[in-house]
């Protein structure tokens, strides 16, 4: 269970790849002195990724993190049992674990798939249709990782390999079968109508309701799929991406962009955040 629920005063949520994980090699060691000092004053860093839960959970355990984590885009959100005072309303036990999923089943999202392709053809290839080894290189993962990166249950990554006008298509198309199209860092991500910020503040009122109080929200993303858990931030911090451009935001609070990449720029954002205080 939480310790010390009434000390805490901020809650982090954080993309991975690229935020922080380095966008090449996915280290985290660049961070390391803002994550111990999260630890030190009881702030939940919070995982918002589009990794799955075994992704997440490997990556957890590394870093000695025992707090709640949000998958796949904002498609579930995964709650270790008896972290909360009780299980949480609209959450299933499996497990050891609480899941309040918000997105649909990958199952049910590949046969919508199929079923738009026999009506429309699109050019595209999607992680279901590769082999282990293919995903490795694609991803830039060990084949072991790559496995992990495979056993979705609420999405499926692609990459598009049509015209941008047949993109817009694709899109309509999704929206009628009550999907979505998020832009990532290196894929697009097919999943339901849902995001990292819907997710994210259903979470955060968890944490405020067992608080007792107000919660001050830090998130830090670098791509498109992490706008709308930015923009519902109290403070967003935008790390610098070696990759693309950073993402455009329409926030209405206080907004950081990182001169540094990945876990540089956001072990300094959240150290300067912390240390003002």
């Amino acid at each position: 269970m939480i310790n010390n629920s009434l000390a805490m005063h901020y809650m982090i949520s954080t993309d991975l790849d690229g935020t922080l994980l380095d966008h090449n090699n996915y280290s985290h060691q660049a961070a390391a002195p803002a994550i111990k000092l999260c630890l030190e004053q009881n702030i939940p860093v919070v995982f918002n990724t589009s990794k799955t839960q075994r992704e997440s959970q490997r990556l957890k355990a590394k870093l000695g993190n025992e707090h709640p984590f949000i998958v796949e885009n904002g498609s579930a959100v995964i709650i270790p049992k008896d972290y909360f005072k009780e299980k949480p309303p609209g959450c299933y036990e499996e497990n050891d674990i609480w899941i309040r999923r918000f997105g649909q089943k990958r199952a049910d999202i590949l046969a919508k798939l199929a079923l738009i392709n026999r009506e429309q053809s699109f050019n595209y290839v999607g992680f279901s249709d590769w082999r282990p080894a293919q995903l490795a290189e694609a991803t830039n993962l060990s084949t072991r990782m790559a496995k992990e990166a495979n056993q979705r249950e609420f999405s499926e990554p692609l990459i598009w390999q049509d015209n941008q006008g047949k993109l817009e298509l694709f899109k309509q198309k999704l929206a009628e079968h009550e999907l979505s199209l998020l832009k990532g860092g290196r894929f697009y991500h097919v999943l339901g109508n849902t995001n990292k910020g819907v997710s994210m503040a259903w979470l955060k009122t968890l944490y405020e309701l067992h608080a007792g109080h107000n919660l001050s929200l830090i998130a830090l993303g670098d791509s498109g799929n992490d706008v709308d858990m930015l923009e519902s931030a109290d403070i967003a911090v935008v790390v610098k991406s070696p990759a693309h451009l950073a993402p455009t935001l329409h926030p209405h609070n206080q907004v950081i962009y990182t001169q540094d990449y990945g876990p540089i720029g956001w072990n300094k954002a959240i150290l300067n955040i912390l240390q003002a205080d």
